[in-house]
C-alpha cells in the first residue's frame, strides 16, 4: 500500500506524469521506497514489523519466493535492510509455520541466531513468541 501511495504522489509531479518515460518514475520510486524502509528500520526503541505478500520471482532457471514489491531493485534490496526476514507458510499437515532461514526457493534470514529454521506459528501468540525468543 505504501508503494501505491508513492506512485500516486509521483504521478502528480509533472516531471513524472508523462507515460513516455516511466523509467525515471520507477527509479525515483525505488529510491523513495528504500528511504522509507530505512526510516522504519531506524526507529529507535521500537521493534518494527513490515508485512508483505509473497511472490515467486525468476532467479536464473529457478524461482525464489520474495516479498511482492514493485520495482526489482527494491524487491532485491529490501530483505538486506532488516535483521529478521520470515516467510509464513502452511506445511503439509495444514499447520502454519515461519521459515526463518533461506532455502533454495525462499528468501528468509535470522540474524539473531536464536530461531530454529522452522518455527511454529501458534495462533494465540504468532509473532509474539518469535519476538520473545529473539529477545531472550
Amino acid at each position: 500500500e505504501i508503494g501505491q501511495m508513492v506512485v500516486a504522489e509521483l504521478k502528480k509531479d509533472p516531471e513524472f506524469s508523462s507515460l513516455k518515460d516511466t523509467m525515471k518514475l520507477w527509479m525515483k520510486y525505488s529510491d523513495m521506497m528504500l528511504d522509507i524502509a530505512k526510516v522504519f528500520r531506524d526507529i529507535s526503541g521500537l521493534n518494527v514489523v513490515i508485512i508483505a505478500l509473497a511472490e515467486s520471482v525468476k532467479n536464473g532457471f529457478d524461482e525464489v519466493i520474495m516479498p511482492n514489491i514493485p520495482a526489482k531493485k527494491v524487491q532485491a534490496q529490501l530483505p538486506s535492510l532488516y535483521d529478521e526476514v520470515l516467510y509464513l507458510r502452511v506445511n503439509s499437515e495444514g499447520e502454519r509455520e515461519f521459515v526463518t532461514n533461506p532455502t533454495s526457493d525462499i528468501v528468509a534470514k535470522d540474524r539473531s541466531g536464536k530461531l530454529n529454521p522452522i518455527e511454529p506459528c501458534v495462533k494465540a501468540t504468532g509473532l509474539s513468541a518469535i519476538m520473545q525468543k529473539i529477545l531472550s
